[in-house]
């Protein structure tokens, strides 16, 4: 494969905005579990991220559903963390990892498995 000067400098920024997009993920569920936000003046964590941190409406419901179902099935962020899914394709497939949990306490090394995703996100 070849090497640019430019492509270099764009894996990077990747590398930090996916680190820094959990570390956002992390944050929003401490917020929601405090009711920061509430104590800031917003009704909602839609409206905190909205008007607070000037999130699109779109992008705020994905990170407050994928920050959730991260809260309620811990190896979902773990699968984010070591970059096995994106915040994109957990927020398309939360509703089926979260079902499944509960129904086969799918465990984690199951969750860590690229395959099952892929096999998830291509239904």
């Amino acid at each position: 494969m070849k090497h640019h000067p430019l492509d270099d400098q764009a894996t990077q920024i990747v590398q930090r905005y996916r680190g820094e997009e959990t570390k956002l993920i992390s944050i929003l569920q401490e917020i929601e579990a405090k009711r920061v936000f509430k104590k800031l003046g917003y009704n909602s964590m839609h409206e905190y991220c909205e008007q607070r941190l000037k999130l699109s409406s779109s992008r705020a419901f994905e990170l407050i559903y994928v920050s959730r179902t991260c809260t309620k099935v811990p190896q979902v962020r773990v699968a984010i963390e070591t970059g096995v899914v994106s915040v994109s394709a957990a927020k398309r497939i939360g509703s089926v990892v979260t079902k499944r949990m509960q129904t086969f306490g799918l465990s984690r090394r199951l969750l860590l498995d690229r395959r099952i995703w892929s096999e998830q996100l291509r239904r």
